[in-house]
C-alpha cells in the first residue's frame, strides 16, 4: 500500500521508509504535518507483509518495494535527481541507501540509521566481528553502500538511542565523503524513535535546511492542508 500526500507547488519529493516496530496507519497524522510544515509531497509506503500491504517481509521485498514506489512517481512526470529526496527510518534506513546507491536522487535523509543490520546486535567493528564474518548474509549493509551514493546526506540520531546506538551514526558520517556529508543532528536525551517529539519547530527547522540547500530555497507555504490518496 501506497500513501500519497500532496500539496499545490512542492519544493521536494519524499520516499518515507518507515521503522520495523510501525506501519503507514501509526505515522499517518505525522506525515500530513509534515508534507505542510515542509511544502513537500510525501510518498509513504508499507512493506510487504506490513500494515496494509500483502506478500511476505523480507530484506529483498524491501528493496522492491522501495523501488516500485520510485518508478511510479518517476511515471508522474517527477525528476528523480531534481526533487527526490529518500527518508528513512531505522531499519527503512536500508531500502533507502540501497535505493540512492543504484538510482538518481536529490538527497537522502537518515532517521536513526545501523551501518549493518548484525551491527545492530554486535555493535563490533573489529576484524572478527560478526558484521565481518558474514557479510555475504548481513542484511542492510548500509556502510558498503556509501561508495555508490552520490547524493548529499542528512543524518538524524538520538544520543540515547537504546536499539541502534548513535555510534553507527558516527561511523556512518566517518566513511561519508565531506562534500555530501551535512552536518548531522544529534539530539541530547532523544532515544529511538522521539527525536521528532524532543524539539518538533528545531526538527523542521533543520529539515528544511537540508531540503533548501539541496535545490533553490522557496518561500514558505501558505496552501492548505496536503489532498491525501491511497493506492
Amino acid at each position: 500500500a501506497v500513501f500519497s500526500f500532496k500539496v499545490k507547488k512542492p519544493q521536494a519529493v519524499i520516499i518515507f521508509s518507515h521503522g520495523n516496530a510501525m506501519d503507514c496507519g501509526v505515522v499517518f497524522y505525522f506525515w500530513m504535518e509534515m508534507a505542510h510544515k515542509l511544502n513537500v509531497d510525501i510518498y509513504a509506503y508499507d512493506y510487504s507483509g506490513y500494515g496494509a500491504s500483502t506478500g511476505r517481509p523480507s530484506e529483498k521485498n524491501t528493496y522492491a518495494d522501495i523501488t516500485a514506489v520510485y518508478d511510479h512517481i518517476k511515471e508522474q512526470g517527477v525528476d528523480p535527481q531534481a526533487e527526490i529526496i529518500l527518508y528513512g527510518q531505522s531499519v527503512g534506513t536500508g531500502p533507502s541507501c540501497y535505493l540512492a546507491a543504484n538510482a538518481p536522487v536529490r538527497g537522502l535523509v537518515l532517521h536513526s540509521p545501523m551501518t549493518t543490520g548484525i551491527n545492530v546486535i554486535s555493535n563490533d567493528d573489529s576484524l572478527c566481528a560478526p558484521a565481518n564474518l558474514f557479510q555475504t548474509c548481513d542484511m542492510f549493509p548500509n556502510l558498503r553502500r556509501i561508495p555508490h551514493i552520490r547524493a548529499p546526506v542528512y543524518i538524524m540520531h538520538g544520543d540515547c538511542d537504546e536499539v541502534i546506538h548513535v555510534s553507527h551514526t558516527q561511523r556512518l558520517l566517518s566513511q561519508w565523503p565531506a562534500h555530501l556529508r551535512h552536518e548531522p543532528y544529534i539530539v541530547g536525551g532523544a532515544g529511538h524513535d522521539d527525536i521528532f517529539e524532543k524539539d518538533p519547530c528545531e526538527y523542521f527547522r533543520r529539515l528544511q535546511g537540508f531540503i533548501r540547500r539541496t535545490a533553490g530555497a522557496t518561500e514558505p507555504t501558505t496552501d492548505p492542508p496536503p489532498v491525501i490518496t491511497m493506492s
